[in-house]
């Protein structure tokens, strides 16, 4: 049986297949031409199989399983890689439940194939973060411990194409559990270049002062 639904779009269609099947979401843009297949209903469904076209019938993004870990790739209009997105199961470590999905690992591109950003959460201690513009311009840089939830050390952030938005440093560390401390001064630039905001903190992170221009 098919249900099918209609706007000034696209068709959708929800597919009701054999029992131990998943149910694929089916969605046609207005001219007839296949949008989508997606197999993974909301995020609690641990099937791994979507994907979406653009309206020329190019590839514009793919999901597919790899073991454990999902792989999402999104691609630019002329096929060129856009993004690649690698996710993993999170449950509940008592009942066991899928809580949803978490990403491990992620890159970016440009259309002219520079990396803007890059992390890799499986790759644990202490590591070196960036991210650049599509021109190779550092936009941030940094020192995280695993992820970029956690960071030590001298952090740099930058206006696109322009001067300095942020400077400062964390509580030098190993120690996971120390990260994201602010130390010492913070400094804030607007997109002129002018100083518009100084900040001081004591070792234990506690803003000790602040001045505001």
């Amino acid at each position: 049986m098919k249900i099918i639904f209609t706007s000034a779009v696209l068709f959708f269609v929800l597919v009701f297949p054999t029992p131990g099947q998943v149910s694929p979401q089916i969605g046609y843009y207005e001219s007839g031409k296949l949008q989508y297949e997606n197999y993974r209903i909301n995020e609690n469904d641990t099937t791994c199989r979507n994907r979406e076209w653009y309206e020329d019938e190019s590839l514009l993004s793919d999901q597919r399983r790899s073991g454990d870990t999902c792989i999402t790739t999104y691609y630019y209009a002329g096929g060129k890689t856009e993004s690649t997105t690698h996710e993993i199961p999170a449950h509940d470590v008592i009942t066991g439940n899928l809580l949803g999905y978490r990403v491990v690992k992620q890159i970016n591109y440009c259309e002219n194939g520079r990396i803007t950003d890059y992390r890799n959460d499986l790759q644990k201690g202490k590591k070196p973060f960036s991210i650049v513009n599509c021109n190779g311009a550092v936009l941030v840089k940094g020192t995280i411990i695993d992820d970029f939830d956690h960071k030590t050390g001298d952090w740099l952030y930058v206006w696109e194409n322009m001067g300095k938005k942020m400077e400062g440093s964390f509580f030098e560390t190993d120690n996971i559990e120390e990260t994201n401390i602010r130390v010492g001064k913070w400094t804030y630039w607007d997109m002129s270049g002018k100083v518009i905001r100084e900040q001081w903190y004591g070792d234990n992170g506690q803003l000790i002062r602040e001045e505001k221009y």
